[in-house]
């Protein structure tokens, strides 16, 4: 349930024509008035994924990485600008770490973070529903407008299955 939000605040967010571009844990909190409510803070890195002719920014290489080395998607690694795709494989990222406790890849090198990061799909003790959501959002393309409806119906197919 609150991976399902995770990606609800994310769509709301890229619905405003942002980008987040440092999804990790520290940056959801839970409300005072209402505890199971999740929200998303820390805007510092946000940036928006579209220019002034409402055309989508342009794919450049970065020269530093953008957000939280243990969170951050494989193009970000790769030094690929990020687009909207790179804030849900991160969120991702969080949904794998609630669920094992850990990341395999937290202390590694880089060359062990990204591969360990590009295994885990195929990983046997990976849930299916997280394979399916990292394989979907790998699949697109920088300037992709994400099928938000599928993502959320994966995860609620999940949820129903757990009650």
């Amino acid at each position: 349930i609150i991976g399902l939000q995770i990606f609800e605040r994310i769509e709301v967010m890229h619905n405003h024509l942002l980008l987040h571009r440092d999804i990790k844990p520290d940056n959801f909190l839970f409300g005072i008035e209402e505890p199971k409510k999740v929200h998303l803070i820390d805007f510092g890195l946000c940036k928006r994924y579209t220019c002034d002719t409402g055309s989508h920014i342009e794919s450049k290489p970065l020269t530093n990485i953008i957000g939280s080395m243990n969170y951050v998607s494989l193009n970000v690694h790769k030094h690929i600008e990020p687009s909207r795709r790179d804030d849900l494989e991160s969120a991702v990222y969080i949904l794998l770490y609630m669920y094992f406790g850990k990341l395999e890849w937290v202390n590694c090198d880089l060359v062990d973070t990204i591969r360990l990061k590009e295994e885990i799909i195929v990983l046997d003790e990976t849930p299916l529903v997280m394979k399916q959501l990292l394989k979907y959002i790998r699949l697109l393309r920088f300037d992709s407008v994400p099928d938000y409806e599928l993502l959320l119906r994966l995860i609620k197919n999940e949820i129903t299955k757990i009650k």
